[in-house]
């Protein structure tokens, strides 16, 4: 593929997109993120479609608010508590408990299910 000019136009092609579904867990990580080096877990899963591993870092939770319920697009951002363990409830912890897990290494092998996020990439679903 050649490298983009200042004088590339814009295709007419749509980006190829990945159907949600059932996945496999091939790998975990904690990658720093941005100019404050924030830490993002990050799973490697292996998608039907894809031969080589897809890289998610996002999560799709149902949230309760007072007396409605909303679906949410979440990073999966590994935050610490005062224990140093990941935060209770946080969108992380909530993919955790989903899957039976208790850290990231538990997660490797096991199957996830995927949908489309809000931002219509896939995220791995957890609720």
């Amino acid at each position: 593929m050649e490298s983009p000019t200042k004088t590339t136009g814009i295709g007419t092609k749509e980006q190829a997109s990945l159907k949600p579904g059932t996945c496999e867990v091939v790998n975990t990580d904690i990658e720093e993120v941005g100019d404050k080096k924030a830490r993002k877990a990050v799973f490697f899963v292996k998608h039907p479609d894809k031969q080589e591993p897809v890289k998610m870092s996002s999560v799709v939770v149902m949230r309760k608010r007072k007396d409605k319920k909303e679906i949410l697009t979440l990073g999966t951002w590994a935050n610490l508590d005062e224990d140093g363990l990941i935060q209770k409830d946080s969108p992380l912890a909530m993919l955790l408990t989903h899957y039976g897990a208790k850290n990231l290494t538990e997660m490797i092998n096991k199957k996830v299910e995927t949908e489309q996020g809000n931002d219509n990439f896939l995220a791995i679903k957890a609720y």
